[in-house]
């Protein structure tokens, strides 16, 4: 089928627009458009317009990096078209290491949009997927909560670093956890000489939520600690710092609480009784960031570039006669990624094949990271066959998966015991060069070359 080839350079302000045909060759003069409704429109009919330049019954192959948000109203807009466009949202890293493949070492708006047009044409990549319904806005909702939980991260390191000088010890009488109480407290009264003019009773009052107070031994605490402060009276900036740190910390939780409401209510909307919610230890806020970074299934064609794409596998470090260790890789969805990671702590709790799993890992001597991140890597496998096979989790299936992978690991443990394992290391994710022999290209093992594994994505 003929085809018109349209990569497209988004940014805020306009689209540089390059027509290729399949042979790379221009179908007309490179275009600019506003990145305004307007702009858009005019976008779109300019390709229905073109098709005609590259031949009859032409098919329109449109482009576009994921930069930022700036081509979230051109593909929604290509997508709610009449007219049938085959649609690629392409990350940048993949442009980019294209362009140095053609030896480009340059960089202008046109020469971005001709090599998107390059790359469709000469790397025929799969169609990006059309979100679902509500992905989009699960996305947004999901993210935020997750920038929340960092700066909340953030803060509490703040405040305990606050803590630690001006009311040592406050971890042996408050608590080694940073608690409401200890929040409503700060946030009102931060320097010593203020919580013990205040008095045990009046602090004892203070609501920390409905019909529930700071307290009494709490209260006396407080003030025994702030009794014991190197300084009663602080500077005002640090007097400052910890009151609005308090503060700011109580109203990022309340903030979060509200946006969990309203990530279940929309969940419950838009994927009433999802799948992933019969998987004990994934909870509907874990759901709802799943679905949300992953959408369709269809994307990935097989569990290993689903935890590529999540980036839950180890790549190997080593350099002379430094030994070889392991690390997870700093790739993928780095979102999707820490969902996975913090999930584990509750499939751990409630998942019997989780637990087992990872209490066989334990006892075999690795670490709680390296136990961690397998377990992780494990629970990303269930939900990939849950969403791929479109059933609710099955115990007595989960069983026996596990009964399987923990005999290969006991015949893996006696095969190196009887040193039958290979010695030699052989790094994941490398490409071994092609082998020229007798006019023939071929290469060692099992190398893409000659459509062997490749280890993981």
């Amino acid at each position: 089928m003929k085809k018109l080839i349209v990569g497209v350079d988004v940014a805020e302000a306009k689209f540089d627009v390059a027509f290729r045909d399949i042979n790379c060759q221009p179908v007309r003069a490179d275009l600019s458009f506003s990145n305004s409704s307007d702009g858009i429109r005019d976008l779109i009919g300019c390709c229905i317009a073109s098709a005609s330049l590259a031949g009859k019954k032409v098919k329109i192959v449109i482009g576009m990096e994921s930069t930022s948000n700036f081509h979230k109203n051109l593909e929604r807009a290509l997508r709610d078209s009449s007219r049938n466009f085959e649609i690629h949202v392409i990350n940048p890293l993949a442009i980019k290491q294209f362009k140095k493949m053609n030896l480009k070492v340059y960089k202008t708006d046109k020469l971005d949009a001709h090599m998107i047009a390059s790359y469709l044409a000469r790397m025929e990549p799969n169609p990006s997927f059309a979100p679902l319904p509500g992905q989009e806005e699960l996305k947004e909702l999901t993210r935020l909560r997750r920038s929340y939980l960092e700066e909340t991260t953030q803060l509490k390191n703040r405040i305990r670093s606050l803590l630690r000088i001006h009311f040592p010890g406050y971890k042996r009488l408050l608590g080694t956890k940073i608690s409401s109480k200890m929040l409503i407290a700060f946030s009102n009264y931060s320097s010593p000489e203020e919580i013990i003019s205040t008095g045990i009773d009046t602090l004892a009052e203070f609501s920390v939520s409905f019909r529930h107070r700071i307290g009494r031994p709490f209260a006396e605490n407080l003030v025994r600690l702030a009794g014991k402060a190197p300084s009663r009276v602080l500077p005002g900036g640090i007097a400052l710092a910890i009151k609005w740190t308090a503060q700011s910390l109580l109203q990022l939780q309340e903030r979060i609480k509200m946006l969990d409401a309203e990530i279940v209510a929309m969940l419950d909307e838009y994927f009433p009784e999802h799948k992933l919610l019969s998987i004990p230890g994934i909870g509907p806020i874990s759901a709802a960031a799943i679905i949300a970074e992953v959408g369709d299934i269809k994307r990935f064609s097989t569990p290993e570039k689903f935890i590529g794409y999540i980036g839950l596998y180890p790549v190997v470090w080593e350099s002379g006669e430094m030994k070889t260790r392991f690390q997870m890789t700093y790739k993928g969805n780095k979102s999707l990624k820490m969902t996975f990671l913090v999930a584990t702590a509750a499939a751990r709790q409630f998942n019997p094949a989780i637990r087992q799993m990872y209490d066989r890992l334990r006892a075999r001597g690795k670490s709680k990271r390296a136990a961690g991140g397998a377990v992780a890597r494990k629970l990303a496998c269930i939900v990939y066959a849950i969403l791929a096979g479109d059933k609710k989790w099955d115990p007595e299936i989960a069983s026996e998966g596990l009964r399987k992978s923990q005999q290969m690991a006991e015949s893996l443990t006696e095969k190196k015991e009887r040193n039958e394992l290979p010695t030699e290391v052989v790094p994941q994710n490398a490409v071994i060069a092609a082998m020229e022999f007798n006019g023939q290209r071929r290469s060692p093992g099992n190398s893409i070359l000659n459509g062997g594994a490749t280890g993981n994505p």
